[in-house]
């Protein structure tokens, strides 16, 4: 399992921190995913959709949902725009995921 922290700065830039227990040890970051498109301080959403990728999610200035993903053996894959320009321009998201390894109730 690895350990990530996504956030927009004040500049309108993904930004990722990023931590290992291998030496050395800690918090590493940030890494910038993007050039400045996105709402500054808008909210990301990040899912897991295994246990060593996580997909992070947000919608940025044109309104346009925005997807970058984090896999613990190769790390990030930069912001990527996916379909129109039909969101308010930083607005939230919602992630509704099943746990990982379950398939039934």
């Amino acid at each position: 399992m690895a350990n990530v922290i996504v956030t927009i700065d004040r500049f309108g830039a993904l930004n990722a921190f990023q931590f290992s227990s291998v030496a050395p040890a800690g918090w590493a970051g940030p890494q910038l995913l993007n050039c400045p498109n996105l709402v500054p301080g808008s909210p990301v959403a990040v899912f897991a959709q295994s246990p060593t990728l996580y997909t992070a999610l947000t919608i940025d200035s044109t309104g346009t949902l925005n997807i970058a993903s984090f896999d613990a053996s190769s790390g990030w894959q930069s912001l990527e725009s996916i379909g129109e320009t039909s969101f308010v321009p930083g607005a939230p998201i919602a992630v509704f995921s099943r746990p990982i390894g379950r398939t039934s109730r």
